[in-house]
């Protein structure tokens, strides 16, 4: 499995004596290297520590100073997150931008190809609206990922419209032109509605185009669900897990799963394997 982990057992046991900060601070040995105002000298003596701003900008800076002038340090559980969260943030950036960017284009021209061939075999049958829909879904990616990207003809208003909707990042929900295809006079109930503010790039996303591309496919892929409740969707679904069941795109759809799925999470969804 992707980055097992083994819980460490942890034996030590805290014991530190108890004390009092005296209220002319008389027994704190390095008080003169600070200066207390009368609310933080009364923290100070009532709680046995005071927390005042200082307008460094990472912890380090201050452990540092720390370091240099002989005061004690309290590393605090929120600098230990920080510094996690700056190595999180990085090591994912750099596995998205060199790795799982290129793996999801591959996958999503493969896709694209290989639903419109489907689509083309199931025309006349029961199965065409569910095969269109799927070619328009990885049409939209396809575009997302690649500004040059041809759109098949026959997706082409579907897939425009979606793209639009995406572009302007509309406030409120709308109906998604694709999702919704053949399903134009459904009920509010059956309609599939989408918050496109959420296509927004934010975070370390914005830092280059090929970040903000492959977050606004990654969030396309995410947030766009075939309901299980929608006997046309979970036609989409079939045929997709069919068109999945090769060993190379399998182990391109795994390769961006897999580490996916340890950094963020797993899937709210249904996902392929489940199929």
């Amino acid at each position: 499995s992707f980055a097992s982990y083994r819980e460490i057992p942890v034996t030590v046991t805290p014991s530190v004596e108890p004390y009092q900060v005296s209220d002319d601070l008389s027994n704190i040995i390095n008080k003169d290297q600070f200066a207390f105002s009368d609310e933080a000298q009364k923290l100070l003596v009532q709680n046995g520590f005071v927390v005042i701003p200082i307008s460094m900008e990472e912890f380090f800076i201050t452990y540092e100073g720390n370091c240099y002038d002989m005061v004690p340090s309290l590393i605090t559980t929120d600098a230990m997150m920080h510094n996690y969260h700056l190595y999180f943030s990085h090591l994912l950036r750099t596995l998205e931008k060199n790795s799982l960017r290129d793996n999801l284009d591959s996958l999503t021209k493969s896709m694209l190809e290989k639903s419109q061939t489907q689509y083309q075999s199931l025309k006349g049958t029961d199965w065409e609206n569910a095969a269109k829909r799927n070619t328009a879904f990885f049409a939209v990616a396809a575009r997302l990922l690649d500004a040059k990207s041809e759109i098949p003809s026959f997706v082409r208003k579907e897939t425009d419209s979606e793209l639009t909707l995406i572009s302007n990042h509309q406030e409120t929900f709308t109906p998604s032109p694709v999702m919704n295809i053949g399903n134009p006079d459904a009920g509010m109930t059956e309609v599939l509605n989408e918050d496109y503010t959420q296509y927004i790039p934010r975070g370390h996303y914005t830092k280059s185009s090929e970040l903000k591309t492959y977050f606004q496919a990654m969030m396309w892929y995410g947030r766009m669900t075939f309901r299980a409740s929608h006997e046309d969707e979970t036609k989409s679904a079939v045929l997709i897990t069919l068109l999945l069941d090769n060993q190379k795109d399998y182990d391109r759809w795994n390769s961006i799963y897999e580490p996916t799925n340890f950094f963020v999470g797993k899937s709210d969804d249904l996902e392929f394997t489940q199929y």
